[in-house]
């Protein structure tokens, strides 16, 4: 029989392990009414409401990061959402963990909140959906380091309808994008270069030729639907998804990465990013930092990212960002196949095929 100071102790540290649970808080607040896109300015503020200190992950594709990518949902009282003209990146938490620059993480302390501006213009066209009241959340889902265990985990910032923020918009809807992100002209036959040296020319072109190597090569091995491989990446075999699938690669395999257009110098600083592209932008690639310290070959590879980038392009298979690294995509494959479809890195890491499936 237990003791009642047994029974209390065993609650005292069942509280305890409760209260640790790591917890945060995230909303967006700015201008009620807004005359003009550029204008349509918000700030997120994320909030530790939990009892121990979050090295979080500065993922671009969340609020810690001002790089204009697709981190906010936004709708008028229709439901409907403006189009999202920002850039898609390469970003890998494996690459960050072994790596670890110092931009890498933000630190936020028990009871701390950080607020984090954004220009909406520099990322969405509200010009097919028009003026009128606006609902703005923010993506939610963050990453931090697990110290003990130098691995990254999953947290999902608590939000609610009363943390969102609402605008009126009026006037301009959309912004002219900088001249610098342009089409790249299809018959082209060879690479242009932006900003890159002799050796970042090589390093591109061998990228280039095994993004080639990798499209000829998956095009085959995605007929075999009931291979390890395609199950792995892509879920059970569904006809009608695995239709789509297949013409995502026979898209892709109908470029030649070596006609595309590569700007090394865009993006140089940005050390945690492997590359990104505008999704109507086709055949522009900016080259960031992580990308000259990847291998032309294996995971998260030039040739990988390469490929990776050109999935994004509208015209081959527009995909997206909705589970990034070889588990998380894993895991997507199994509990929601219908988005591999649309996913860059279920398409990367098929085509790398590392190790080998």
């Amino acid at each position: 029989m237990f003791s009642i100071p047994a029974v209390l102790t065993s609650l005292l540290v069942s509280s305890l392990l409760v209260s640790a649970e790591p917890s945060l808080s995230l909303s967006v607040t700015g201008e009620q009414r807004v005359n003009g896109v550029q204008n349509l300015i918000v700030t997120a503020t994320l909030t530790n409401t939990g009892n121990e200190s979050l090295r979080l992950f500065n993922d671009p594709r969340s609020v810690l990061s001002n790089i204009p990518t697709n981190t906010f949902i936004i709708r008028n009282i229709n439901g409907s959402s403006p189009v999202f003209t920002g850039l898609v990146p390469k970003y890998s938490r494996k690459y960050i963990i072994g790596h670890q620059h110092e931009k890498s993480f933000t630190v936020l302390e028990p009871g701390k909140k950080l607020d984090f501006e954004h220009d909406l213009s520099a990322a969405y066209n509200f010009s097919a959906v028009g003026a009128g009241i606006y609902t703005v959340e923010a993506n939610n889902r963050f990453f931090f380091l697990d110290t003990a265990t130098n691995t990254s985990q999953t947290i999902y910032a608590e939000t609610s309808p009363e943390l969102a923020h609402r605008s009126i918009l009026t006037g301009q809807l959309a912004v002219t994008r900088r001249a610098i992100a342009k089409s790249v002209p299809r018959l082209r036959k060879r690479a242009e270069f932006e900003s890159c040296s002799a050796e970042q020319q090589k390093n591109i072109a061998d990228g280039a030729l095994v993004a080639r190597k990798f499209s000829e090569e998956s095009l085959k091995a995605v007929t075999k639907t009931d291979s390890k491989r395609y199950e792995t990446w892509f879920g059970k075999f569904d006809q009608k998804r695995h239709a789509q699938i297949y013409q995502n690669f026979k898209n892709l395999n109908d470029n030649d990465f070596s006609t595309y257009t590569y700007d090394c110098g865009e993006c140089a600083n940005e050390k945690d990013i492997f590359a990104y592209v505008y999704p109507d932008q086709w055949g522009m690639v900016y080259l960031c930092g992580a990308f000259w310290e990847a291998p032309n070959e294996g995971t998260n590879s030039r040739g990988g990212t390469i490929y990776h980038e050109a999935s994004h392009f509208n015209e081959n298979a527009n995909t997206e960002d909705h589970s990034y690294g070889q588990d998380a995509c894993k895991t997507l494959a199994k509990s929601d196949p219908a988005k591999t479809v649309k996913n860059a890195d279920s398409h990367e890491y098929f085509v790398e095929n590392d190790p080998p499936l």
